[in-house]
């Protein structure tokens, strides 16, 4: 067991000696750490303890946290080595890190606390893992430039919360931020979707249509699942990438417009290149900045994070009360492999509440795993039954058309089937599963 001493000058400030998860330092009288001096914001910098570890970030102060001389990165954690300099001006807490013997083993796994958590996040993103910090720095970089980002990763590794952030961190966070998945849009209507269209310009246009281009002139386009373009909707994308301006769906005017662009992908775009169904051109001016996020599997020490997450969330929507999770069950979640990344663990954890009918710990025998896409057994594929047909919707995010590809069928017969089992598609997709 770890024991924290801090000091300041030779007094020490902190002794260990109370049983505390986080050390808040600040001017204000309520921090544990209390800084009087106008240089020092209010909540300045937190101090957290997880796992038996010590981490230091900066809590959105005015005139920064230093570690060791570095200056911290806001709301990113930093670890603490067994001494370390805390620079906060004008003054220097010098920590030190002891060891104690820890006589009592635990048989369960505690809930994170929301000060806990909070320090592991990143806007909408939860992580500690060294593959997460180095996407944070990634975000951190690019968020102020114009030029266009490509995020790439697995489904359901989180692409789209990196182009809300990376939004959200940047110059343009007071102007328009618009985002289309090009793979829920029919190929043929993705055109339309982005550039628009003039009255009577093709069957059924019956108006003037404003396309997403236009809607964030002066923000930010966020085009998801950008290898599913074709090759007239890439060769537009390449003008308007390279000199801001393109035209209508049958019209003349020539419409100019300021976008940062940020797109994603979770396929292999230099095999679509060379297979003729990716424009290189085009590749090179979307990733000007590449952002590569990890699978869940490379995030070991995340999944007890995330888990520990989705069960507050969730927990606390259907009766309030958390829910441990024993140590057995906890590894077993490290050690699946995750297919589905994030979400999947979204989705087992939600189904996990749904199915559990008590409130004591959760065993290895209660986790909902159901070894989903791994892959699907044949059979199920074939005639899956209702909860099977949910699953295998939420694990491709409730895209019809990924899923027709799955079970191999239409994405009508999809349909169909979410009718039968009374499923309506169109309201989960706007407004979020809710289990029965």
């Amino acid at each position: 067991m770890k024991k924290l001493l801090v000091f300041l000058g030779k007094n020490i400030v902190w002794d260990g000696s109370r049983d505390k998860r986080t050390i808040k330092i600040g001017k204000l009288d309520d921090n544990d750490i209390v800084l009087q001096d106008s240089r020092v914001s209010r909540n300045h910098a937190v101090i957290v303890k997880e796992g038996g570890t010590f981490y230091v970030y900066d809590n959105g102060s005015t005139n920064g946290t230093y570690l060791n001389n570095k200056r911290l990165p806001k709301k990113i954690r930093r670890e603490l080595s067994e001494e370390n300099k805390i620079f906060i001006s004008p003054y220097t807490l010098n920590c030190k890190i002891l060891q104690e013997i820890d006589e009592h083993q635990g048989t369960r796994v505690e809930p994170l606390d929301d000060a806990v958590e909070d320090a592991f996040h990143y806007g909408s993103m939860l992580g500690k893992s060294e593959a997460m910090l180095k996407v944070y720095d990634q975000i951190q970089k690019v968020a102020k430039e114009r030029d266009p980002v490509l995020i790439r990763g697995e489904s359901g590794t989180g692409k789209e919360l990196v182009a809300w952030e990376i939004f959200t961190s940047g110059n343009r966070v007071d102007k328009p931020y618009v985002a289309i998945n090009s793979g829920a849009i029919p190929k043929t209507l993705l055109l339309s979707e982005l550039f628009g269209h003039e009255k009577g310009s093709f069957s059924g246009a019956d108006a003037r249509k404003i396309g997403k281009f236009e809607e964030a002139h002066g923000g930010t386009l966020f085009l998801d699942e950008i290898g599913d373009t074709l090759p007239e909707t890439q060769i537009a994308l390449l003008r308007v990438l390279q000199d801001g301006v393109f035209y209508r769906i049958g019209g003349r005017e020539e419409i100019r417009v300021d976008v940062r662009v940020i797109s994603a992908t979770n396929q292999n775009l230099e095999q679509l290149i060379d297979a003729g169904k990716f424009r290189e051109d085009l590749y090179q001016r979307l990733s000007v900045y590449t952002i590569m996020l990890p699978p869940l599997r490379e995030r070991g020490e995340d999944i007890d994070l995330l888990a520990q997450h989705f069960l507050r969330q969730y927990a606390s929507e259907r009766s309030g009360s958390i829910p441990l999770i024993t140590p057995a069950a906890m590894e077993r979640l490290r050690t699946f492999p995750w297919p589905g990344n994030v979400r999947q663990l979204e989705s087992v954890m939600k189904r996990t509440l749904l199915y559990k009918g008590d409130h004591s710990p959760i065993d290895v025998q209660d986790l909902d795993l159901d070894d989903v896409r791994q892959p699907f057994a044949e059979q199920i594929l074939k005639n899956p039954t209702r909860p099977q047909f949910i699953k295998i919707l939420e694990e491709v995010n409730w895209n019809t058309r990924k899923a027709a590809t799955l079970l191999g069928v239409t994405t009508k017969a999809v349909q169909n089937k979410a009718n039968r089992y009374g499923i309506k598609l169109r309201e989960i997709k706007k407004h979020g599963y809710k289990p029965e």
